[in-house]
């Protein structure tokens, strides 16, 4: 009897499961969806508060018109085909500020509370740093940071005169986190099904 309960319950189990998984949205209807949202944003002239579009954490999928090592911020050289970048803009409770946080190789640096156009930074000294609007893009001198669909791009030193498709360019994709589905009722039965055959269960080991 024992054994008939346990094969019922994994029965159960991988049915629920496999539900869910099934339910679930692809990555393809998501990405779509945001790539409308950020067609539709306001991308005119300068701006006091930091875009919407750039919200959210990027991850480094390839670069673009590199062809020796590079130094970024600072940091040490490195072959930044091989390097690992994130670039995380994060919301605060002040809709006029936000957090930003940069990570290349081993070093990482986070930065709270900044607002565009006010330095930050090392006290705010001369080696202060500003985030600022210009058209679509947002800069962190010399770096310009646009976005295209998914993708965070950064151009970490423009070179005037140079097309724009000879620009060394770091390529970062958006990263999502899926959210958890709301339960339906299939879900709800197979759940107190799942609960009344463990109770069984237990009471047959006693």
């Amino acid at each position: 009897m024992a054994v008939a309960i346990k094969a019922l319950l994994v029965l159960l189990i991988t049915v629920f499961l496999s539900s869910r998984i099934s339910a679930r949205p692809t990555e393809t209807s998501s990405a779509a969806e945001n790539s409308t949202e950020v067609v539709n944003a306001s991308t005119s002239g300068g701006c006091d508060i930091l875009p919407d579009r750039f919200y959210g954490h990027f991850e480094l999928d390839h670069t673009e018109n590199f062809e020796k090592r590079w130094s970024f911020n600072h940091s040490s050289k490195t072959n930044p085909n091989y390097v690992h970048m994130t670039v995380t803009f994060e919301r605060t409770n002040d809709p006029r500020k936000f957090n930003y946080k940069f990570s290349w190789d081993n070093h990482t640096r986070k930065v709270l509370n900044i607002e565009m156009g006010k330095p930050f930074g090392e006290e705010k000294n001369k080696d202060a740093e500003t985030f600022f609007c210009k058209n679509e893009s947002i800069y962190r001198y010399p770096t310009e940071h646009i976005i295209e669909g998914d993708f965070l791009i950064l151009y970490p030193s423009p070179e005037q005169g140079l097309p724009w498709i000879q620009q060394k360019k770091f390529v970062l994709k958006r990263q999502r986190v899926a959210s958890p589905l709301p339960l339906g009722p299939f879900d709800k039965y197979f759940l107190n099904l799942l609960k009344f055959v463990k109770l069984v269960s237990q009471l047959e080991s006693e």
